[in-house]
């Protein structure tokens, strides 16, 4: 037993004597050299340390000696120390933390140089450990506790180099009872104080301690005289963002130290805190900031706790300049740039080297714009292990900072931003006055703010509410009055050409706005706003085009985030809007709207649409209530004239109950005065998103010249009158996708219409009404349904060029481009033209033309043949039905300049109805007019223009037109005027399945021509002769006959009409006036042709039907006489009177038999031969034959088949031209005879020449016959 605590007690022994020897032996060495060693590499100086005390018993532990040289060499010591003592606690074991019960430090001696202008011997210092990479801090702030701190004998010298001057602080001593992070309490016997002598001026501050109190309170005044900081500043270092070039520091600190009991120990710093005149500069020397004075009272400092609080700041006459130069991209851009300098030095780097990279990477950045800078190397990471240890340590332990009461008083803010477009905003305030409360570290609770400033042009700005840092929500409310506009116009001038005259705005509104969150974004609330006596001028004529006396906003919210506009009310009192469009065509508003000295273009050209990526959602808008009184607007057209102005008067608008949101419809009311007689008045629900609205809609008298520019590019006319009503619904739709759909239900009348030709200023159309009433009109589905359209007191003017159109065919200015082309093509058509030339009349195109085919005319009861119309393939049929169709007191007039002299004409006393028209139903068609006041018009029967085909079937009589009036289409075409005549007609049409049916009868009365007129353009053929082959014995001309055109037809005029009907009537008459005699005699054949069996002068039945025909004929026209020329062919003929030779040898061989036999012999041509006969008496006639032929051995005739006898006949008839004339001039006398015999007067028939030949005859005609022709 003893022998075990023998060998523990050895075994203590020996740990013991093994601690003594690390403690005394190893750890002084030990320590010293990696003393040395790590000061030398922070400071980067030589560092010598003479020696190490440390007793492991009682940890005390002592250093001397301890010297720091310079930088090189031959530099001064930097640094030194005589003794520290250090008497640590072994409660450092159980803290595990520094707990030092005394500290001493004796005879610390600093030398510091400045060897330039903002420069340090200790740049290398200052540098290498602000730009010391962050690393990672422990979650907790640093553990220790220092009691009984003491430094005594110190010294500070500062050589200024610059100056030069040397400062010195000698004798310094400084006590401080406690500095520590621990809960602990530990023997204080040290009293505050503060010992020096600088510049050989003594500084002695004791504090007062209360040993015996609970706390150990000890406590050290401290009373700043007012310290002039400008003697300071050259002895900032270079390359700080902000330079301090004056200010004035003073105040009183009371330093406290206290141990509670329950609590760890604590040190205040309490007192307030003075700073006058304070002046901060940029970089460059250009103002940043000045303040009269800055007060902080009730100044409490814990920089133990890590709490700093201040009651009261107060900042009296603070001036800001914020000035942003035309070469900078930012504003405070050189402070910035500081900072980013600082902040992106190199660990290790000097000035001179920062400034360098920087130079370079500058460099680097203009030869790459765009580029972005990488990410650095050494920051941390979202997630990394540094990050999250840093939020850690900001969470765990974060410094809490308060301002009771922030106050601002007597500031002035010169604000300055030259590359402000279009010019350099410059804004100088004065008066800025500024509350805040409650500002802190606590970041989540709100600080309350007021602020108020005068602008320098008389405005002044107001704003309260509170802010929250996080998350970021500002919100409150603000109010601007008295806003000149004319002093912001300046703003808007490149994007607006209008000067402002006048205009005062006033505003007031609440706002909020969060950084995040669901409500994140700006939003305005309770927004109101005054407009007042806004007058716009155009900048190039200096017009006022907008003048609004009052324009009130309220109870409206903006909300930036959802992209959400709300409304409460807009009113407004007494506006004036004034349009105009100028010779070019070009709206006062589009010029408004564009740049400068430039007039827009037309269309705007389009921009890309946006890619879904990055589309946002629309706006929407909610009205509550709009109303707009005693508002005038109107539109002048210098394109137009003084008839194109338009005027609106008395105009109210109201609406309310807006929102596109919900795609809700409103309520909206519009009565306006249009002009000096019209109005319109419009109400009901109308919707903005989708547009659409169901409005009610009573128009009276609006004139319709205003709306004449819009449309006269397009035409050759010109309004001159007229007046539009209209009362009824409509109804639209405008969806976002799919066609736009409209409705109108009710009447429409346009009264008192004019419009006069362009060029001419002739009148073209008027009327005094054109009424639709009832219309049901939908476009989509499309449907048209009018229940009844009437036109009353209507007239239009007809006129047919010099150049031959029609100047309804100019109406539109595409037409009128054509009739351009037109027109040159008939004047080289009239150079042409030659005395034989064909008349011409008006053809379907409006042009003149020659009519090539002539009139068939033929008996009145033959159906002529059916005319195919071209026309497009059928279609659907349209959705349309239109009711009665009425017409009241309508005349047309024509003139005729083409022709000279020149011919007019009227249609007057105009008058009629057409029934319902639909799809499937055919209107009754019925109207009357006068022609030239005398003669009349009818047309009756039906149409349906609405069938998928085109479908008519109409009669038009007229009765008792004059001729005379014609004249001068007569004279110009036929060479002879009309001294006397009347015309009547009836046509019939009728088109169904595309093709037109026309029956048409045109009957000429007593038609006498004048004089023969010489004229280039007539025609040179007999019209005389013509005209008497028409007439009956009553000098009457009826035929049956098609005419192209329609008498209700504007591109047909009466004349012209007549006129084709002649001509093709004379030219039908000229080149076959038989043809035309056998129709006017009741006959089909052509008779200028009486045939003949070849051979023979005998009548058949066809050719006496013919002459009944002709016979008839020439009854009725007793002028007219005709030639007989009879016709025989050398060829058919000849071969018949051959074949009859023949045929009389062969009879002629029977006749000898039957004398033979006894028998009597007939007349040859009444011998008759059977088929059995004839060979046989063939035979006889071929043996009898004087001409060779084919013999047997014995000599005799050998028998030949039939063809070949006879030809052998045939070859031996010799016939001579007496037989073919003969033979003509029997077939003349024949027809003569028949002619004589039934009626016709011997001295009208002539018997002329024969002729012998086939001159004159086509292929098919026969040459056995007798030719007929009229003189």
């Amino acid at each position: 037993m003893i022998r075990h605590w023998k060998k523990l007690l050895a075994w203590t022994v020996g740990a013991v004597a093994l601690f003594a020897a690390l403690g005394f032996l190893a750890v002084p060495p030990l320590a010293r050299s990696q003393l040395e060693k790590l000061l030398a590499e922070q400071l980067q100086r030589p560092v010598r340390v003479e020696r190490v005390e440390f007793n492991p018993f009682t940890l005390k532990a002592a250093i001397e000696g301890v010297s720091v040289g310079g930088r090189a060499p031959t530099d001064p010591q930097f640094a030194a120390l005589r003794r520290i003592d250090a008497d640590l606690a072994w409660r450092s074991v159980i803290e595990r933390a520094p707990v030092v019960e005394r500290l001493t430090i004796s005879g610390p001696q600093l030398r510091l140089a400045r060897e330039t202008e903002g420069h340090y011997d200790i740049d290398d210092l200052i540098e290498k450990w602000s730009a010391e990479p962050d690393e990672p801090p422990d979650p907790q702030p640093p553990r220790f506790a220092l009691a009984n701190i003491v430094i005594e004998d110190g010294r500070i010298e500062f050589e200024d180099k610059v100056l030069p001057r040397t400062h010195e602080v000698t004798g310094f001593a400084l006590q401080i009872p406690f500095v520590s992070s621990l809960e602990i309490h530990q023997q204080i016997d040290v009293v505050p104080k503060l010992v020096a002598t600088i510049n050989g001026a003594a500084l002695d501050l004791t504090g007062r301690s209360r040993p015996f109190s609970a706390t150990h309170e000890s406590a050290l005044d401290l009373e700043i005289a007012p310290v002039d900081l400008a003697q300071y500043v050259g002895y900032l270092p270079a390359g700080l963002p902000v330079k301090p070039v004056a200010g004035v520091l003073s105040g009183e600190l009371k330093v406290e130290f206290v141990q509670p009991q329950a609590q760890g120990p604590a040190v205040a710093v309490t007192g307030v805190l003075k700073l006058a005149g304070l002046r901060v500069q940029d970089p460059a020397g250009a103002p940043l900031l000045s303040v009269d004075a800055l007060d902080a009272q009730g100044l409490k400092l814990e920089p133990l706790a890590g709490a700093y609080a201040i009651e009261r700041l107060s900042i009296d006459g603070p001036t800001a300049t914020v000035h942003r130069l035309r070469d900078q991209a930012r504003f405070f851009d050189r402070v910035l740039a500081a900072l980013e300098k600082r902040a992106n030095a190199p660990k290790g780097a000097t000035v001179a080297t920062v400034a360098a990279k920087d130079e370079a990477a500058a460099s680097k950045d203009a030869a790459a714009p765009g580029s972005e800078a990488a990410p650095s190397k050494d920051a941390a990471a979202p997630g990394s292990e540094a990050a999250a240890s840093k939020d850690a340590a900001a969470t765990a332990k974060a410094p809490r900072w308060s301002i009771a009461e922030l106050s601002l008083s007597g500031g002035r803010l010169d604000f300055l931003d030259e590359r402000f477009d279009p010019r350099p905003l410059a804004l100088k305030a004065a008066g800025l006055s500024a509350r805040v409360t409650g500002l802190g570290s606590d970041a989540s609770a709100a600080v309350p703010y007021t602020l108020a400033f005068d602008l320098d042009t008389g405005e002044r700005i107001e704003t309260e509410g509170s802010l929250t840092l996080e998350p970021l929500v500002v919100e409150g409310k603000a109010a601007a009055s008295s806003l000149s506009l004319k002093n912001w116009w300046w703003i808007a001038e490149p994007q607006l050409q209008a000067n402002l005259l006048d205009g005062r705005l006033s505003a007031q509104s609440g706002y909020r706005f969060a950084a995040a969150g669901p409500r994140a974004g700006l939003t305005l609330g309770g927004l109101a706003a005054q407009l007042e006596s806004l007058k716009l001028a155009q900048r190039w004529d200096r017009r006022e085009f907008l003048r609004i006396d009052s324009l009130k906003l309220a109870d409206t919210s903006l909300d930036l985030g959802a992209r959400r506009v709300e409304i409460g009310s807009v009113v407004g009192d007494a506006g004036r809007l004034a349009l105009s469009r100028d010779r070019k065509g070009v709206m006062n508003l589009e010029r408004l709207l564009g740049p400068a000295d430039e007039a827009p273009p037309r269309k705007a050209a389009a921009t890309p649409a946006p890619t879904p990526a990055s589309q946002e959602p629309g706006w929407t808008v909610g009205l509550g209530k709009l109303s707009m009184q005693r508002w005038n607007a109107s539109l002048t057209d210098a394109l137009a004239g003084r008839d194109g102005d338009l005027q609106l008067s008395q105009l109210s608008l109201a609406a309310q109950g807006f929102d596109t949101a919900r795609k809700e419809r409103g309520k909206v009311s519009l009565k306006t005065r249009v002009g000096k007689a019209g109005s319109l008045a419009v109400s009901g629900d109308l919707g903005l998103s989708p547009l659409g609205g169901r409005l009610r809609v009573d128009a009276d008298r609006i004139g319709v010249l205003p709306a004449q520019p819009w449309f006269t590019e397009f035409v050759n006319v010109v309004v001159s009158s007229g007046a539009l009503s209209a009362k009824g619904n409509l109804g639209f739709d405008v969806p976002a996708k799919g066609p736009v759909r409209a409705t109108w239900r009710g009447d429409a009348t346009l009264s008192d219409f004019a419009a006069v030709t362009k060029e001419a200023n002739e009148d073209l159309l008027r009327w005094k009404s054109l009424r639709a009433a009832t219309v049901d009109f939908v476009l989509e589905p499309l449907k048209v349904d009018v229940g009844e359209l009437a036109l009353s007191g209507f007239y239009s003017r007809i006129v047919l060029s010099p150049e031959g159109r029609l100047n309804l065919q100019n109406v539109l200015v595409s037409s009128a481009d054509a009739a351009r082309d037109d027109a040159q093509a008939v004047r080289e058509a009239k150079g042409k033209a030659g005395p034989a030339g064909g008349a011409a009349a008006q053809a379907g195109d409006g042009t003149v033309k020659a009519w090539d085919e002539p009139v068939q005319a033929g008996d009145r009861n033959a159906k002529p043949a059916p005319i195919a119309v071209p026309s497009p393939p059928p279609s659907a049929p349209l959705p349309v039905r239109l009711g009665k169709i009425t017409l009241e007191d309508g005349s047309v007039y024509f003139s005729d300049n083409f022709i000279r002299p020149n011919y007019s004409a009227s249609l007057t006393e105009l008058a009629g109805s057409v029934s319902t028209i639909t799809p499937d139903t055919a209107g009754d068609v019925q109207l009357r007019g006068k022609v030239e006041k005398t003669g009349s018009l009818e047309i009756d029967g039906s149409l349906n223009p609405l069938a998928p085909t085109l479908f008519l079937d109409l009669k038009a009589r007229a009765r008792d037109i004059d001729l005379p009036p014609t004249t001068p289409y007569s004279v110009k075409y036929l060479g002879y005027g009309i001294e006397k005549g009347k015309l009547s007609a009836t046509v019939h049409y009728k088109l169904e399945d595309r093709r037109l049916q026309a029956e048409n009868n045109v009957v000429l009365d007593q038609l006498t021509f004048g004089e023969k007129v010489d004229s280039p353009t007539a025609t040179k053929l007999p019209v005389l002769f013509a005209v008497a082959l028409l007439k009956d014995r009553n000098g009457v001309i009826d035929v049956d006959m098609p005419v192209g055109g329609s008498l209700d037809d504007p591109q047909f005029s009466i004349g012209g009409l007549v006129v084709r009907m002649i001509f093709n009537l004379i030219g039908k008459v000229i080149t076959a006036p038989f043809s035309m005699l056998a129709k006017l005699g009741g006959g089909s054949a052509d008779l200028s042709q009486l045939a003949f069996a070849p051979g023979s002068a005998r009548l058949d039945p066809g050719t006496v039907e013919r002459l009944q025909t002709l016979a008839k004929a020439l009854g009725d026209r007793p002028a007219l006489r005709v030639d007989l020329a009879g016709r025989a062919d050398p060829q058919g003929d000849r071969e018949a009177l051959m074949r009859q030779a023949l045929q009389r040898l062969v009879k002629a061989e029977k006749a000898r038999e039957l004398v033979r036999g006894g028998d009597p012999a007939p007349a040859l041509d009444e011998i008759v031969l059977s088929a059995e006969e004839y060979p046989r008496f063939l035979m006889q006639a071929y043996r009898l034959g004087d001409f060779e032929k084919p013999r047997n051995a014995i000599g005799l005739v050998k028998d030949q088949p039939v063809d070949e006898m006879e030809r052998r006949l045939l070859e031996q008839v010799r016939l001579d031209e007496g037989a073919l004339r003969a033979l003509a001039g029997q077939r003349a006398q024949a027809a003569r005879a028949w002619l004589v015999a039934n009626g016709v007067g011997a001295d009208r028939l002539f018997v002329v020449a024969p002729r012998l030949d086939r001159k004159g005859l086509d292929e098919k005609a026969s040459g056995a016959a007798v030719d007929l022709s009229l003189k």
